[in-house]
Formats: C-alpha cells, structure tokens, sequence
C-alpha cells in the first residue's frame, strides 16, 4: 500500500465520524413552560424607510409593502446625516459626501407615517455635537469638478475631503484631505441642548404640529460619537468624551422634562472596536463601561432618568457565508468564539489577545446592573448593522437570526441599517407570525439548527421557526413539545429557501414564502430543513393536562385588566389556585414577587415605569402568563 494511498484511507476513516455525525437527527425541545419572557414589539425594525421630500411621496405599493410587514419600528435618525440636522431651518450636513448640505423635512416625514400607518412608531433623535446646518449656499459643485477634471471615477475626488465652505479639492489619487479646508462657519451654526430639544415642543406642544408623541417615543442621543473626529471633523472644537457626556446629561434632562415618556437610546456605539476602546487615554475605563458609569452616577445624583436603551452598532467585516450564520452569536452567546474580535482583548482591563468570547450585549447587562443596580429597567439595542453578502438567504438568516437572539435574550430595540434582498421576507416572518411570549427551544445542534419560539397569551397558539445555517446539508428534525399537547389536525409550514437575487417580498400575499402542511407523529413534529433556509410551523394545542395541574380551558378564564394599565391590575385566574404573583420586564430580570391567598379575584396595585411586563401567577405544580403595559 503506498503512502498516498495511505493517507487517502485514513482520511476517509478519520472523516467518517465527523459526515455521519453531521446527518444526525437534530432534536428540538419547546418546552412551554420553561423560561418564558415577554417579547419587545420594537425588534421588529429598519432603518431609513420613508420620504422626506413632499415632492416624493412614497407610493401606494410602497405603503403596503411597509404596512403589510409588520414592521413596528422605523428608525429615522439618518445616521452621520442626523448629527448635523436643524429643525428648524429643515436642513442637514451629509459627512460622507463633502460635507454637502441638503433640505430635508422631518416635519413631512413623521406627518405622512402616523396619517398613513399610526401603528408603526417612528424614531428620529436629537443633535449633541453642539452644531447644526444653516445654510446651504456653500457647498462644492462636485458635478463640476467631474467634469472639468474629466475623471472616470465617481466621486472624482474621495468624498470625505471637507469641500464645502469654501474647501479646495486634492486631486490627488487617494488624497483624503482638501487642499484647503472648507470654513464650516459659513453653513453651520452653534445648536446647544434647549435648541435641539426644541423639537418636542415643535412637535407635541401646545402651539406644536400636533403630531402624536406616543407614536414618536424613542430619540437617537445622536449617533456613533466615537468616529466624529472623521465624520464630523468640520465641528470645531471636537469634542472629547467627557464633553460628549456632559452634552448627553443637558439633552436628557430637558429631554425627560419636556416629555417625562420619552425613552433616550444611547450612545450608538460604533463597530466592535469602539464598543471597548475610544478616547483611550482620556477614559479610565472600557468606553461602554465608562459611559454606563457616568449616566448612572448622574441618575443618582439628578434623579433624573436618563437613558432607556443602551445601544451599539455592528458591522462585521467578513463575507464567507459561514462565518456570517454564526455573527448573530456575538451579542449574548458567552461560548462563541468571535474571530473578528479585536477590541474584545481590553475586557480584563489590559490587552490579552486571546480573549475571542464578545457577548457585548451580555457583557452590557452586566455593567447596568452593577452600576444602575438590579432594577435599573434599561432596555438592549441595536440600531445600526449590516454584513457583507450578496446572497439573499444568507441575508434573511442573519436577520432572522439576530431578531431571535433579541427573542430569547430580552433585547428590546433592533433596527438594521444595511437593507438587501431577503430582509423583507425575514421581517414580514417573524413580525406578522410569531406570538407575544418566547419560549425557550434549545436545539441538539445549536451551531447548525436554531428554533425562535412563542406562544400567545391565552397559551393555544405556538410558533417555531426553525433556521438551518449549514450551506449545504439539509437537516433532519425533530421538534417535541413537553408540557403542551399539540391538536389533532394539520398544521402550517411556511418556508424561505432558495431566495433569488431579485427582490420578492411585496406584501402579505405577494412574497416567497412556500406554504405546506405538517403533521404530528404522537406529540412531536418531523421535518427536513433545506440548507440556508428558514421554517415557521404555526401550532394549535393546550398545556399537557397529564404533566401540569388542572389546565384554564387553555388559558381563556385567566384575565388580567386593564391592560393596558397604570396604578392597578385585577386578576381572574378562574379555577386555577395559585399562592404566588411575579412580574417580569422584557429583561427576564423579576421585578416583584408576592405570596399570596388565593382569591378568585385579586387587586394587584402597581407602580412601574412604562413598558411591557409579563405577569406570572403559580403554585407547586403549575404557572400561567399574561403581558401586560404600562402606559
């Protein structure tokens, strides 16, 4: 036997383990009663949806492919767009192009989104660089210089030159910089905390537009503020951390005075290196960890709420599809090895480059509990990311992937940035399918094959949708449902495979989603699951009456009202005797337990900020949940 052949034999025998393990049968436990925690509405998101111009409404087809969604949440903010806006003169400064200035109407925006759809809430934001756009009589024609200089590339000179205010361009190939610098006196102007807060009372005053302030609840405190040295290096002075807090804090508590429900979402952390290392000597501690610090010193001290959602952004750079079916891992999961991880190396204090474990979001929590303290009620989110890749199934499972993380983990903000073919289909999935309260389904084969699960309050619908990450191995599964006894009767599958390039989604009955019907084998579901796919089956059925006490005619006599609330809940748990009551934030975090004596019916007064709550009423042997708001 020669040496090639040699080394052929014992790698097909070495491999053999390893392909018959990856065709093993993947088991998916939804046990309902495990772990249950409300979900947030506004996971549900995008970015940078609606017109701006009268002159360019949206059109019809426009407004049912948004509506038709599901989509709960539009984040309007523009991002570097947004730091520069001045409302009042209906006006912004692009830092990517220029430094350009351009007319932009929020006023029109946020009017044709609560005329047009008012179920949807709108997120704009405020200005903290202490500048903002006056004019736009001073910007470079760039047309111009193309053609007199007769390039061939567009931009014909890199659109980060500051040209505007009078800049002279470097033609030089790859020069960054202008010549001359554009005097940014002439189109900005000073815009402190009282003006960009301003915008409150221009909206929801007395002598305002009279637009709907519950529709326009969470603010941007501005964006990405690590980077402004290069975005924004027109403002003059830059700001250096402790000036962008001291903004932050002034914003905030006009902000809360103006609008005690608003909810402030911030910094807007940029990218993984900036979410640890920013104005490195100037903060004594990991940037995040220092900015949670100050906020919550300052709360203390004011007794002024001051932050709602802390909130990062988040663009991997790699474009190998595999690498991109793990990245919704880098937020909570704390066995992930993050190839990307860099500025992870600073999480002890010091620079160890074999830290690869991420859970930024995890880690986040962390630090509000520490700092906040245990009740602090502080939302996660994510209002920026976007990845490298043409392929719309890929597309659609990072976007799936990381809504469910949210699911599970109890985010409460995610908004993408980038938007490409197959991020509608995913949105409209899971933002019209699933239920209002996740259930924890662990899979056999986490890294392949994950299940997003939730049922409904009255506990007789379920929904799981089911992702198959691996490239190119379909994956046998099975799904069993301890503790809820699924219905005699066929059921729903609805799946997205095999997306093309072109755009498919349109609206609820016109997308990509293959319909078919599933069965169950005793009290379980078996299902193939094409590579790069997602499946949602939608279940009937009821608690386990052979495993759980006395079920409440699936959940129906169990009430809670008003909802939503304010000062009081009145509960009726029909013939289900129940000795304990918790509720719960978004968070998973409990935020009060009582014993009780039962009664038939319970008054259950309550003082909590608004939000949505999950109410917990159990005994020994049995529990049951309701959401709930606080509003």
């Amino acid at each position: 036997m020669n040496s090639i052949f040699k080394s052929f034999v014992f790698a097909v025998v070495i491999c053999m383990p390893i392909v018959a393990a990856s065709q093993e049968e993947v088991t998916i436990t939804v046990d309902v009663k495990a772990n249950n925690k409300p979900i947030s509405p506004y996971i549900y998101g995008r970015n940078n949806t609606l017109s701006y111009d009268k002159a360019k409404p949206l059109t019809t087809a426009d407004w049912t492919r948004i509506k038709d969604s599901g989509v709960k949440i539009l984040r309007e903010y523009h991002g570097n767009n947004g730091t520069k806006y001045n409302w009042r003169l209906k006006m912004s400064s692009a830092p990517d192009w220029f430094n350009m200035c351009f007319k932009e109407d929020w006023d029109y925006a946020v009017k044709t989104l609560q005329e047009k759809a008012p179920e949807i809430q709108g997120m704009w934001g405020f200005q903290l660089s202490g500048k903002a756009t006056k004019s736009t009589a001073y910007n470079y024609d760039v047309w111009d210089l193309y053609i007199k200089t007769g390039q061939k590339a567009w931009p014909p000179v890199s659109s980060d030159q500051n040209l505007a205010g009078g800049g002279e361009p470097d033609l030089t190939p790859g020069a960054k910089n202008a010549l001359k610098e554009g005097n940014s006196d002439l189109y900005l102007m000073d815009w402190p905390a009282d003006s960009t807060v301003g915008i409150l009372d221009h909206w929801f005053g007395d002598k305002g537009l009279n637009f709907k302030k519950e529709k326009a609840q969470y603010w941007c405190m501005d964006n990405e503020v690590e980077i402004w040295s290069g975005t924004h290096n027109d403002v003059k002075p830059a700001l250096t951390a402790d000036q962008f807090i001291e903004n932050y804090i002034k914003t905030a508590k006009l902000a809360r005075a103006k609008y005690p429900d608003i909810k402030l979402v911030g910094p807007a952390t940029c990218n993984e290196w900036f979410w640890w290392a920013s104005w490195g000597k100037h903060t004594p501690k990991i940037w995040l960890e220092y900015f949670i610090k100050r906020i919550a010193d300052e709360e203390k001290a004011s007794g002024v709420k001051l932050l709602d959602v802390l909130d990062l952004h988040y663009y991997p750079g790699t474009s190998d599809s595999t690498k991109l079916m793990q990245m919704h891992r880098v937020y909570f999961d704390k066995t992930y090895n993050f190839p990307e991880a860099s500025g992870a190396s600073m999480a002890n204090g010091g620079w160890d480059t074999s830290i690869k474990k991420e859970y930024i979001l995890e880690r986040s929590r962390a630090w509000l509990t520490k700092y906040f303290g245990p009740n602090h009620n502080i939302g996660l989110g994510v209002t920026e990311t976007g990845i490298n890749s043409k392929n719309p199934n890929v597309q659609a499972i990072f976007y799936a992937s990381v809504m469910g993380e949210f699911m599970k983990n109890g985010g409460e903000l995610f908004t993408p940035w980038s938007w490409n073919v197959g991020m509608w289909e995913a949105l409209h999935l899971f933002a019209r399918y699933n239920k209002s309260i996740c259930i924890q389904s662990p899979s056999s084969q986490e890294e392949f094959v994950n299940a997003y699960s939730s049922i409904n309050s009255t506990s007789d619908s379920l929904v799981v949708t089911l992702i198959n990450r691996s490239t190119t191995i379909a994956k046998t599964t099975k799904v069993n449902f301890p503790n809820f006894r699924l219905n005699e009767e066929g059921f729903t599958s609805l799946t997205l495979k095999n997306l093309p390039k072109t755009e498919t989604y349109f609206s609820h009955t016109k997308n990509a989603l293959i319909k078919s019907t599933v069965t169950k084998t005793e009290n379980s579901v078996d299902i193939t699951l094409a590579p790069l796919s997602i499946t949602t089956l939608i279940l009937k059925g009821a608690y386990d009456n052979t495993v759980s006490s006395p079920s409440l005619k699936n959940g129906n006599s169990f009430k809670i009202y008003p909802n939503p609330a304010k000062n009081e809940l009145y509960i009726e748990s029909g013939d289900f005797q129940y000795d304990k009551i918790e509720i719960i934030d978004m968070n998973g975090k409990l935020i009060q337990s009582k014993q009780v004596s039962f009664e038939p019916k319970t008054r259950l007064p309550i003082s909590l900020p608004d939000g949505i709550y999950c109410l917990k009423i159990s005994n020994k042997k049995d529990f049951y949940t309701r959401n709930f708001i606080i509003k």
